[in-house]
């Protein structure tokens, strides 16, 4: 981005993390430095505190944060590109706060109760649930003209030899088709849908996600 930006404040990037819910790490600044920093400090080995991925929430909460984009013509009337990157599959917890041991203790996700979940669905014990996402959350995010690019990093199913017998990953393989539906569903387009299933293609798919939006930033009118 620094190298490719027009100009010095030219791109202006925040970044938030999420598990059931949002949770800001960067409020939106244009020195691509520092969020080059914060994104290269996240520690997703601490589960963020919550116990969850709930996706569905995360989208709304974050349609009600981000207002409507600009017009893209002034530093103060930015175009602003959504970037939804996850492996596609959301697997909500009852509870907020994961436990050594298999056991799930802690604050009571309300979120949990009050969510219907998209079909298909696949409930253990009452308290985990694993689904696709609802493209029609992403609705008002595109409606307040946001452009929205997806990408999801496969996710990879252990074979049987390496732990690969939980139903879990069952489930997730067969959610896998509707998941790639999902997302075609929700980007503003289904060529800014973009998946990624090895090492090098994560770096292809930031590449493309990176060119759809510097490609058409650099649109100046000339006398």
């Amino acid at each position: 981005m620094k190298t490719r930006a027009a100009s010095a404040d030219q791109v202006r990037i925040s970044i938030d993390l999420y598990s059931n819910s949002i949770i800001p790490l960067l409020a939106p600044t244009t020195d691509l430095t520092a969020a080059a920093t914060a994104a290269g400090n996240i520690d997703f080995a601490s589960g963020l505190g919550q116990g969850g991925t709930l996706t569905d929430n995360a989208l709304t909460q974050l349609s009600a944060k981000i207002g409507s984009s600009g017009s893209g013509y002034t530093p103060n009337s930015r175009k602003s590109y959504v970037v939804l990157i996850t492996d596609g599959i959301q697997n909500s917890l009852i509870t907020t706060t994961p436990v050594s041991g298999g056991a799930f203790t802690g604050t009571h996700d309300p979120n949990y109760d009050s969510y219907t979940f998209n079909s298909p669905s696949y409930t253990w014990d009452s308290m985990e649930t694993l689904t696709t996402i609802d493209h029609t959350l992403c609705d008002p995010i595109k409606s307040a003209g946001h452009t929205l690019l997806t990408g999801r990093v496969d996710y990879l199913i252990p074979t049987p030899d390496n732990g690969g017998t939980d139903d879990r990953f069952f489930a997730i393989e067969n959610l896998k088709s509707f998941s790639a539906t999902e997302f075609k569903a929700c980007a503003s387009d289904p060529s800014l849908d973009f998946i990624a299933k090895t090492p090098a293609d994560i770096t292809l798919m930031y590449k493309n996600i990176l060119d759809n939006i510097l490609l058409t930033s650099n649109i100046a009118l000339t006398r």
